[in-house]
């Protein structure tokens, strides 16, 4: 019997093709890079040092959080207005905040006064997720993926049912990045008890897979 909190290898694949799922579809963190500014308010966000391959106009997804206020988060839906490649700056209006992240962005807010110098103002840390096209206990593709990962490269990450709080965490690595499709193939090679049975419990709400 494995301890609590203990990680398990990923299923190995059975002669035939294990079941693929659409939906519920999973958020996935991969653990690149933080994105950490103080250009904040409720209604958006301006990112610097952005050095991703999203075209303007795209909508992405992610999670945010705040210095002293870990490890509460929130997660968001948000629209690329502007991005300038030259100045590194990703400009992006939020469509969707969680209420978990509603009320952290509202706590934060409170602390903040007209004057306050920008040094001063609490910075905001964000990271970006990536929606699931399908996905088995083995591994995933995954839909607008903007980073870098070559093919091969190892890597840990966190899986959530999209727009949920519940999460787990897992080790993979990258299968194949599709530039023109904006799609990463991953394997999972490790995953947390946590997160086997946050996948156990998505395939029950969708049991025929697909």
């Amino acid at each position: 019997m494995m301890k609590p909190g203990a990680s398990k290898p990923a299923p190995a694949r059975a002669a035939h093709r294990d079941k693929r799922y659409t939906i519920p579809v999973l958020s996935v963190d991969l653990f690149e890079k933080v994105l950490d500014t103080r250009l904040w308010s409720i209604a958006q966000v301006i990112i610097p040092n952005y050095e991703g391959r999203m075209p303007q106009g795209s909508t992405f997804t992610g999670a945010f959080t705040f210095e002293a206020h870990t490890p509460r988060f929130g997660l968001f839906e948000a629209k690329a207005v502007k991005i300038d490649t030259g100045k590194k700056l990703l400009g992006a209006q939020f469509a969707w905040i969680n209420k978990p992240g509603l009320d952290l962005l509202e706590t934060v807010n409170k602390t903040r006064k007209p004057d306050m110098p920008q040094i001063e103002i609490p910075k905001m840390r964000v990271t970006f997720t990536y929606p699931t096209i399908n996905w088995s206990l083995s591994g995933a593709l995954l839909g607008s993926y903007w980073g870098g990962i070559e093919d091969g490269a190892p890597f840990n990450g966190l899986i959530r049912v999209e727009k949920a709080q519940d999460s787990g965490v897992f080790s993979g690595a990258s299968i194949r990045f599709n530039e023109d499709r904006k799609t990463l193939a991953m394997k999972f090679t490790s995953l947390s008890s946590e997160t086997f049975e946050l996948l156990e419990a998505a395939m029950k709400k969708n049991p025929s897979g697909t």
